[in-house]
């Protein structure tokens, strides 16, 4: 069997259908990953979209070539530190064309560029780790519940596999969706830690309020 965490979510849903899976042994599987990784440098996502339209009639095929390649560019989060987006692209002087970082002239990212440094990918990937516990937990109380998120850029049943299951419809009484406004990265991380501090505060104490 391939390794639950490299498995697509059409082989996921497969797998979970013929019941050769359990969702908790997936949420597991992708917390063990997590575990193994204590320092990360990209969190990055490709969603190669290209469309006969997009593409034209009239362009060369050097420039479909090159709009091909833009469209594969993964956006997502690259450390800040030098040696980590060279590893990724060491050829490029001003803007990459493989990751989502711009240079300045003294050849740091600007402030276009979608870096992170070492202490706030440390915040993300333990913020990530408790989310999995917690979804795990949820998952394994038996917590099904339809609960999507949208918003003008992102839309959680756009591509989702398990719409024939769920059966969301804004339409009908009762259902919802939950929506995410886009904060700035600084608010984002602070929302992370103050998550992180709730959730090792209830660890050590459990659901009282005594203080550490």
């Amino acid at each position: 069997m391939k390794e639950l965490t490299h498995a697509s979510v059409a082989e996921l849903s497969a797998l979970l259908s013929k019941k050769e899976v359990s969702a908790k042994e997936i949420a597991q599987a992708y917390l063990d990953k997590i575990e193994d990784k204590k320092s990360l440098n990209a969190f990055l996502d490709v969603r190669p979209e290209v469309t006969l339209k997009e593409v034209g009639t009239e362009l060369s095929e050097e420039e479909i070539n090159q709009m091909i390649l833009k469209k594969l560019k993964p956006d997502g989060l690259i450390n800040s530190d030098e040696k980590a987006y060279r590893g990724m692209d060491r050829d490029f002087e001003k803007s990459s064309d493989v990751i989502p970082v711009t240079l300045k002239k003294d050849q740091t990212p600007a402030a276009g560029s979608k870096v992170a440094n070492a202490e706030e990918f440390d915040v993300i990937t333990r913020f990530a780790r408790e989310k999995l516990r917690e979804i795990g937990r949820e998952i394994y109380d038996g917590n099904v519940a339809v609960n999507p998120i949208k918003n003008n850029k992102i839309d959680s049943c756009a591509y989702c596999a398990f719409q024939a299951i769920c059966r969301y419809d804004s339409r009908i009484p009762g259902f919802s969706e939950r929506s995410f406004n886009g904060d700035n990265k600084e608010d984002v991380l602070d929302k992370m830690r103050t998550q992180i501090a709730a959730a090792e505060h209830k660890a050590c104490y459990g659901d009282n309020n005594i203080k550490p």
